[in-house]
């Protein structure tokens, strides 16, 4: 039932003043829009729903495997392991390109090619170029994901 007061109301621009139609897989649902006497909650939702005119529908979930294959977790998908991506992306970079092809005929203080793939130095160590098309990506995944929680994830 929640799931359909926060869809309505997203959907608010579109829906208000529209007859539409509700389909839900839940016949628990469609018998407490119905019911008159609810408990405190669902008479709060039902009530949040009566600035709409709809028409609530019960489908068996049987019925609509095409939704509830949207809810399900993806199954594995056969990637490239990271290092085929990684070069193949350096691959594709016309300035790492450029560096590995200087690599493979002289060596340099600040560059390395280890395996097809190219590294800088730094204090001893190698760390992998990062290709200009990664590198969206990755601010987004350090930013979004671990480094900033936000209003909303709090």
């Amino acid at each position: 039932m929640l799931a359909i007061i926060k869809a309505v109301e997203r959907f608010h621009l579109y829906l208000y003043g529209l007859r539409f139609t509700i389909v839900t897989d839940c016949n628990a649902v469609v018998y407490a829009v119905n019911k008159a006497n609810l408990n405190p909650r669902v008479a709060r939702w039902t009530l949040a729903l009566q600035n709409y005119t709809f028409d609530i529908v019960h489908r068996p979930g049987n019925r609509m495997a095409h939704v509830d294959a949207l809810s399900r977790s993806v199954a594995h998908v056969d990637e490239l392991p990271l290092e085929r991506q990684l070069e193949f992306l350096q691959l594709t970079d016309p300035k790492i390109l450029d560096i590995s092809k200087k690599l493979e005929l002289e060596d340099s203080d600040k560059f390395a090619l280890v395996d097809g793939l190219t590294y800088t130095k730094i204090d001893d160590e190698l760390e992998f170029v990062i290709p200009e098309s990664m590198i969206i990506n990755i601010i987004r995944t350090y930013h979004d994901e671990i480094a900033h929680c936000g209003a909303e994830k709090m």
